[in-house]
């Protein structure tokens, strides 16, 4: 019961608190009215009092009497500065020291008859009174009251105010408390009394004596009826907890079996729990994707793996019907054949092609097994998904490989790197006389020769195990005939990315004929170059001897033109001289292709005039021309020098080969004339619209400008 009284006691003095804060408020706000009042009013007293005293002085312009009323007034308490201004605004009078603040001259013209203004420098605000002196026609008074002053007066008289309340709130608490203990004493009594008899104190119960006849004497007398009545039923309970004293031994041992049973029950429970949770996180970590769906296939759970592998999030997967994920590939019969099989309790392994969210087809293997309830009817679907788009695609690739070793007709083998033979393929099978489906041999060796192997070991493995590689020929041997072939050879090392060797690869191909085809062209090759050196030195012989009589027919015929001789018979020795020189140039020429053709030949490098050479080599091919009709011109171009080192008479015989051939398939003149036109260091022969260009005959070796 003390705490009640203090409880009561807390509650009154949290009443006069809010006693305190109202009343406080409602004087706090009439006295800060009441007081402002009497401070603007003591404000309009003192300005209405310096006005009067001022206006003598402002009349006549008695500036020492008006500086010395400003000054009586500005002692007054309370009141901070003064100054006076004419009506124009002009100060005539102030108190500030040393100087009036800037501005505040401007600032009064605009300031009511009441203002409060913020000085720089000052403490705080400043109310300032504004009063016009014969209604401002000789001027105007201003008074500065300090706002400060008013608000410490209010706050003083607050204080005062709120000390009085507090003290007469706390004399009443006091009051109170000493009445609440008065009130609450024969409660308190009563309660120990209870808590006595709560403490199975009953045999040492005492009634307790009745004070008054109010509500606390009914319930002392009630509360003694009910101590008598306890007292009387203890004993009788004492004899009845004796009695089920005994059952309850008896009962706690049952007890304590179940209590034994049930925590080796939790104990399972929690193993099997921590089990569950070791489960699903391993589910949770599985590399392959797994989804659990309800017996219609609607999505109930899925692991990270799945929306790894889909692109499709946890939320936007569950409660979708896997049919979200068809591609369209498989075909309505391949669907039923899968719910037929996982409807009847069984397993269905397979592979099948789904879409990602991005769009993606993606091949996957899947494993769906049916989970029945307790009732034996199936639940739920459990499908663990792997993704084999790139193993699909990896064994296409080792698909396309294998096919392109196997039809390739390249010897191509694998062995260990110890050389013992894990593969050949058909073709190299074939090369080497090995059966198909026969039994490989056990060492690389033994497709060599005995010689081409001692070279390759001796030579070859060294520079494979250092390099990786090595290309080159070798010969093997059939086992089946016993025949060698000839092989371009390359063999290479496969590393694992440790840089340790794993297999040797060999791929060779059959060059035996080719060596033979090689063979064949360097014994005709030997054969054509006796057979042209043997012609060369016949064209040479035959050069010779026939040079020899047409040296004596152009000795004659120079002999001849040295004699008398008419004019016609004149040009036809010199038609003769042309065609001999023609002819021996002809021969000349067959002497050069053999020169060519052992590397002999020469230019000569002499000067020449090239108009006259060009003059005698036409000359000479005129009379086959005229023959035919033909018109044979020679022009030279004004630009080409005459004066050339060169070789004329190779000059000659190519001149002598394109005139001969233009006449030679040319068959009418005049309207098609043969031209021979020389243009810098080149000529250009025309028939007609046909044209054919020898660009460098006359540069480069021929001769130097």
């Amino acid at each position: 019961m003390q705490k009640m009284a203090v409880k009561l006691t807390a509650l009154q003095l949290v009443n006069a608190c809010l006693v305190i804060v109202v009343l406080y408020s409602l004087m706090d706000r009439e006295l800060s009215r009441h007081m402002t009042d009497n401070f603007m009013t003591h404000g309009d007293v003192v300005t209405d009092s310096l006005s009067s005293a001022v206006e003598s002085s402002l009349v006549n312009r008695d500036l020492t009497t008006l500086q010395s009323d400003i000054e009586t007034t500005a002692a007054i308490p309370d009141v901070q500065w003064v100054f006076v201004t004419a009506p124009d605004g002009t100060l005539l009078a102030h108190t500030f020291v040393p100087t009036i603040p800037d501005r505040l001259e401007e600032t009064a013209r605009n300031l009511e008859d009441r203002s409060v203004i913020l000085l720089p420098g000052s403490d705080g605000p400043a109310v300032v009174f504004k009063k016009p002196v014969l209604t401002g026609i000789v001027g105007n008074v201003y008074i500065g009251f300090s706002r400060q002053s008013l608000v410490a007066s209010i706050h003083r008289m607050e204080l005062i105010i709120l000390l009085t309340i507090a003290a007469v709130m706390v004399a009443l608490t006091a009051i109170f408390a000493l009445a609440v203990n008065r009130v609450v004493a024969p409660v308190r009594a009563l309660t120990k009394a209870v808590e006595r008899l709560g403490r199975d104190d009953a045999g040492q119960f005492q009634e307790l004596p009745i004070v008054s006849a109010d509500e606390l004497g009914i319930l002392t007398r009630a509360f003694n009826a009910m101590g008598r009545e306890i007292r009387a039923q203890q004993d009788t309970l004492e004899r009845r907890v004796r009695d089920r004293t005994q059952e309850l031994v008896r009962a706690n041992e049952v007890l304590a079996k179940e209590v034994q049973q049930r925590t080796l029950a939790q104990k399972e429970s929690r193993e099997s729990q921590d089990q569950v949770r070791l489960q699903a996180a391993a589910l949770e970590a599985a590399a392959n994707a797994i989804v659990i769906t309800d017996a219609q296939g609607a999505i109930e759970w899925v692991n990270p793996a799945f929306t790894k592998m889909t692109g499709y999030s946890i939320e936007e997967a569950i409660g979708k019907n896997t049919r979200f994920l068809k591609s369209g590939k498989q075909d309505k019969e391949f669907y039923q054949s899968l719910w037929q099989t996982i409807l009847a309790g069984k397993v269905w392994t397979g592979e099948i092609t789904n879409v990602r969210k991005d769009g993606e087809k993606y091949e996957e293997e899947m494993t769906i097994a049916p989970v029945p309830s307790a009732s034996g009817v199936i639940a739920h679907f459990v499908a663990i998904k792997q993704d084999v788009t790139a193993r699909k695609r990896q064994e296409a690739e080792t698909q396309k490989l294998v096919s392109l070793v196997e039809h390739s007709y390249d010897f191509i083998a694998v062995a260990s790197p110890a050389g013992q033979l894990l593969y050949v393929n058909p073709a190299g099978r074939k090369m080497t006389g090995i059966e198909l489906g026969a039994p490989l041999p056990g060492h690389i060796s033994e497709f060599h020769t005995d010689n081409s192997w001692e070279e390759f070991r001796r030579l070859r493995i060294a520079e494979i195990v250092k390099a990786g590689h090595w290309e080159g020929e070798s010969r093997f041997r059939n086992s089946k005939n016993a025949n060698e072939i000839d092989v371009q050879m390359g063999v290479f090392q496969v590393r694992s990315p440790e840089g340790e060797p794993l297999c040797v690869c060999t791929i060779s191909r059959d060059i035996t004929e080719r060596k033979l085809l090689d063979f064949a062209l360097l014994t005709a090759k030997e054969a054509a170059d006796v057979a042209n050196k043997a012609k060369s030195e016949f064209l040479a012989t035959m050069s010779h001897e026939i040079r020899t009589p047409m040296n004596g027919i152009l000795g004659m015929t120079e002999l001849l033109l040295d004699s008398q001789l008419t004019i016609e018979q004149r040009e036809n020795l010199d038609m003769v001289r042309s065609s001999a020189e023609s002819l021996l140039a002809i021969i000349n020429d067959i002497l050069d292709f053999s020169k060519i053709e052992s590397g002999k030949l020469e230019i000569e490098a002499i000067a020449f005039d090239l108009r006259d050479s060009l003059g005698e080599t036409v000359k000479a091919l005129g009379v086959r021309a005229q023959q035919k009709g033909l018109e044979l011109v020679c022009d030279v171009q004004p630009g080409v020098s005459d004066a050339l080192i060169g070789d004329p008479g190779r000059i000659r015989q190519v001149l002598l080969n394109l005139i001969g051939n233009a006449i030679k398939f040319t068959d009418r003149g005049q309207d098609n004339p043969i031209a021979l036109r020389g243009e810098g260091y080149g000529y250009r022969h025309s028939q007609g619209q046909a044209r054919q260009d020898f660009p460098g005959i006359l540069s480069g070796r021929w001769f130097d400008r």
